[in-house]
């Protein structure tokens, strides 16, 4: 078993197009994102809202990979969001009501293979 701890993704300025912040390596097919954790912050000074998926590999984002459903973000606000575990090949996504109004930093994450 190897453990890597890589930056899974730069800050990055959420739109209302779904982005893809992250996809886990499919090279090996065990290898898995466990113990994530992001920081969104809503630099709007009006309330917005954001969506995230744990997609598995292959898949697309919809109800069942649904891990953040629609949180309301307060103008000028921020809050940490433990991401699930997600597979190989799998991908975190996320959607956000206004364009430019939420960053998403990593906090942390670990790959197992």
């Amino acid at each position: 078993m190897s453990l890597a701890v890589p930056l899974l993704f730069s800050p990055t300025m959420l739109t209302t197009g779904t982005t893809t912040l992250y996809t886990v390596p499919s090279t090996a097919t065990t290898t898995v994102l466990v113990n994530a954790a992001a920081h969104l912050t809503n630099t709007a000074t009006s309330a917005v809202s954001v969506t995230m998926y744990a997609v598995p590999s292959g898949g697309s984002p919809t109800v069942t990979n649904m891990c953040l459903p629609s949180q309301t973000m307060g103008a000028n606000s921020f809050f940490d969001f433990n991401v699930p575990v997600i597979g190989a090949g799998g991908t975190l996504r996320a959607v956000c009501s206004a364009n430019t109004s939420v960053n998403v930093q990593e906090l942390s994450g670990v790959l197992y293979s």
